[in-house]
């Protein structure tokens, strides 16, 4: 898997339905194929179960980010997380990145 965004697989785990759809369409604009999304944990799990997703785009959900990072839940540890947030609060973000995130 090269660098051409149009080979990667974007989760988008948002539970506002009407963004993640928003998001999807600017990501899809910009090149990026295969971008998929979720609104709730069980679907966002299964997802990244059965598909190969190689970035998860995620509003900040700590449960669904700690469940990514923890090596025995996760088939891929180490998967590039974005998190976007309108929230800009200190904890957050270091919560964030103590959790592992990205960007």
């Amino acid at each position: 898997m090269g660098n051409d965004p149009a080979e990667l697989k974007l989760l988008i785990f948002d539970l506002d339905r009407e963004y993640q759809k928003l998001l999807g369409s600017q990501l899809q604009a910009l090149g990026f194929d295969h971008v998929s999304g979720v609104s709730n944990l069980d679907d966002a799990l299964n997802a990244f179960r059965y598909h190969r997703i190689n970035v998860v785009v995620v509003e900040f959900y700590p449960p669904f980010i700690r469940h990514l990072r923890n090596r025995k839940q996760s088939s891929n540890p180490k998967i590039p997380i974005v998190v976007l947030s309108v929230v800009n609060s200190k904890d957050e973000i270091i919560e964030a990145r103590d959790l592992g995130v990205n960007e």
